[in-house]
């Protein structure tokens, strides 16, 4: 867990030293003298490191646009969006067809989630007397069992 932190960490300082190398248009030295600058004008020296780190990354997303935001590209992404509207519609229709379908039948739906669960009520009960060697354990299991399946009937029958 540390040295994936101390990775990203180290992977973010690298990053950080190519962009303000490549795209600031100060050197170190001349932002240290405004620095100083603002110091002796009562001025605050964080907005003269803030102008520059703005700056800096200004002039960095301008190149990314300038590079990677073609006509090309442009034409490429609203070409998906579009796609992505369609499939977007198409689900919702079908969403509403399953939902108008699942209205209409709700209650055959209920009546067979009873019979499931009243199956699956059978046969754990079977399983755990075949399983459990003590009969209070049995018989603990059995009662865990049984407020389960009343609670989800109830449930069922309630919606």
């Amino acid at each position: 867990m540390l040295g994936n932190k101390l990775l990203l960490a180290a992977a973010a300082y690298v990053a950080w030293t190519v962009v303000t190398s490549v795209f600031s248009s100060k050197k170190w030295d001349k932002v240290r003298e405004e620095i100083e600058l603002a110091k002796e004008n009562w001025e605050d020296p964080k907005k003269v490191v803030l102008n520059n780190f703005i700056d800096t990354h200004v002039k960095a997303l301008d190149w990314l646009k300038t590079k990677y935001v073609t006509d090309e590209n442009k034409a490429l992404f609203d070409e998906k969006v579009v796609e992505i509207k369609a499939l977007i519609k198409e689900l919702a229709k079908e969403w509403e067809s399953l939902l108008a379908e699942l209205q209409d039948k709700w209650w055959d739906y209920a009546e067979e989630a009873k019979v499931n669960l009243k199956k699956t009520y059978s046969d754990k009960k079977a399983q755990i007397e075949e399983l459990a060697g003590k009969p209070d354990k049995m018989e603990k299991l059995k009662g865990k069992l049984a407020a389960t399946y009343k609670d989800l009937k109830n449930k069922i029958d309630k919606s």
